[in-house]
């Protein structure tokens, strides 16, 4: 078993492949039931919360490994403030059928929420067979959406976002989406119009 917790330094070349395995697993596992391009889209939503996660040390990723070949990963987000350790995400190699990696890996997330003195994992969302095998509770809860009218696509940025706010206008400049790049660096240079990165690639 090899685990990666968060650091202050998120582009070094050991995290985007844990967190490309963890993501890349969960796309192979679900996009024959959800469809690619839905996938993708959530994909990249997840990309940016765990990367933040990674960047402000509240994200806990364990991997496990057979030799040099990922089997699975989960992502927990820490609550430190609630001692709470909330399961996110995972994705596992389906074509490993010697052991059950996401038994393995949630078991090992729960030692190290113990470890760590927290009081509480939270498999979240799902009520699969699994889970009430470690002895999880049912409760029942509400969830939100909310939305913004398109009058509104053009508010103020806050300045905490921009980084990954960059980072997501430069994927939609890459994959062609022009016209979302052009309206997301907009809302940058609106909030820092001396900003480099919106006036290199704006």
């Amino acid at each position: 078993m090899k685990r990666f917790k968060g650091s202050d330094t998120i582009g070094t070349p050991y995290t985007k492949p844990i967190l490309k395995f963890n993501l890349g697993f969960w796309q192979t596992n679900w996009e024959g039931r959800k469809g690619a391009d839905y996938c993708q889209k959530i994909v990249e939503k997840i990309g940016l919360l765990l990367r933040h996660s990674f960047a402000h040390q509240s994200l806990y990723l364990p991997v496990l490994w057979q030799g040099n070949q990922p089997l699975g990963a989960i992502a927990n987000l820490m609550d430190f403030d609630r001692k709470t350790a909330l399961f996110f995400i995972a994705g596992r190699d389906d074509t490993a059928r010697e052991l059950s990696s996401g038994l393995v890996l949630h078991a090992y997330g729960i030692q190290h929420a113990i470890d760590n003195k927290f009081k509480v994992y939270d498999f979240l969302m799902g009520n699969e067979a699994y889970k009430f095998s470690f002895g999880a509770k049912a409760r029942q809860i509400k969830t939100m959406l909310i939305q913004f009218k398109r009058s509104h696509q053009n508010q103020a940025l806050n300045l905490r976002t921009i980084p990954e706010a960059l980072h997501r206008f430069t994927h939609y400049q890459q994959t062609n989406r022009l016209d979302q790049a052009e309206q997301g660096y907009r809302q940058i240079l609106n909030v820092q119009p001396q900003h480099p990165g919106a006036h290199s690639i704006g």
